[in-house]
Order: structure tokens, then sequence, then C-alpha cells
């Protein structure tokens, strides 16, 4: 099959944070994230980054869910950590971002691990919104795949029953580290996008 256009969601390591084109800015997803690498293997000129540093997964479920996709298009998903949250606020334009960073400074933040947050229901929240993203695209007919950042996720997916996502097998190992030196260097993007690639290339014929 012939992909017209390429869409990815995810995180800071789908966004490419930090990287040398949008150095402390972060105005727009790094031409050197692994999102522009796949697409230039695949030879698939338009590439949509949908990715939003801090994001959750029920942020990233939810940006699925609202896009408009077209036919041919080819979904990949780098699912995040499942220790964040979201709270869609109609007066931010990115609703309230929770995570383990901001829980000095974020009330919210602090009052949601300290009262909320637990560990096993946090994970199976994962694997819902993950699921429920991934049988949305088949019902769209939409070509999608899934990475994983948190192996904690992977662990109980292997073990729970209902979970009907195949997860790309690759880990996400870094090699280098962009300037904030927490996130992804050019090399190690080139590193994901290859496993990406390598892992689902065989299923482009379906």
């Amino acid at each position: 099959m012939k992909f017209n256009r390429l869409v990815t969601f995810g995180d800071s390591f789908t966004y490419g944070q930090d990287m040398p084109d949008n150095e402390r800015t972060w105005n727009r997803p790094s031409k050197h994230a692994w999102p522009a690498v796949v697409g230039k293997k695949l030879d698939i000129h338009d590439v949509l980054n949908v990715a939003l540093p801090g994001a959750s997964n029920k942020y990233i479920a939810n940006t699925v869910l609202d896009f408009e996709f077209k036919k041919h298009d080819l979904v990949l998903i780098l699912w995040s950590w499942h220790n964040r949250y979201h709270i869609f606020d109609n007066r931010k334009i990115y609703g309230q971002k929770i995570g383990t960073w901001n829980t000095r400074n974020n009330k919210t933040a602090e009052m949601y691990y300290r009262y909320l947050y637990n560990e096993a229901d946090s994970i199976k929240q994962s694997l819902i919104y993950i699921n429920h993203t991934s049988d949305y695209l088949k019902y769209k007919k939409i070509k999608n795949f899934h990475g994983l950042l948190d192996e904690d996720i992977r662990r109980t997916a292997e073990t729970c029953s209902w979970n009907r996502t195949e997860f790309l097998p690759f880990r996400v190992n870094l090699v280098d580290y962009a300037s904030d030196g927490l996130h992804p260097g050019k090399e190690s993007h080139v590193q994901i996008a290859r496993q990406m690639w390598i892992n689902m290339k065989g299923q482009l014929r379906d």
C-alpha cells in the first residue's frame, strides 16, 4: 500500500525537544526527530508530527481521536509514561499537563500525586487509553503502529487478558542527548526511527 501521509503522536521524545532547530523555543517539532527520519525511509514526503512535550497518554489518545485523518494515512504512536496525567481546560490551549517534573510549582500536580495517583491504577488507565485508540484506528481503517517508552505498561500488557494492542518490540535506548541532557539527540532519533522501520516494514503491505 502506498501511504500519502505519515502522522505521528507522542510526547517530547516524538516532538524532538531541545534539538538544534527548536532549542529552548519549542515552537515547532524538530526536523531531526524520528518521525521525519521514518518519513524519509518510507519515501513519504508529507510528515505531520502532532506530538506535544509533556503529553500524557490521556492527552495523546484524545489528540488521535480528535484528529481528521485522510485516506492512505499511516499513523505511528510512541506512547508516553503512565505516571503523567492531563486535565482538559477550555481556558488553556493545551489544558493542564501533570507530571512529576512540576509538583513543586503546580498545586494541582502536587495534589494529584498526593491524593489520587496510584501506580497500578495509572498503568491500567494508560492501557485503556491505548486500546481504545487502537480500536478506533482499526475502525477508521487507518494503518497504525504503536511503540512504548514505558516498560511498566509493556509488562502489564503482556499479562493483561483484555489487551488487544500489539506493540512494536523495540526499546528506546539513548545513545546521545539533546542540549538539555535529558532528551534524545540526533543519533538517538535515528536509532528510534530505524527500530520503528525495521519492526513495521514487513506489515506495510497489508
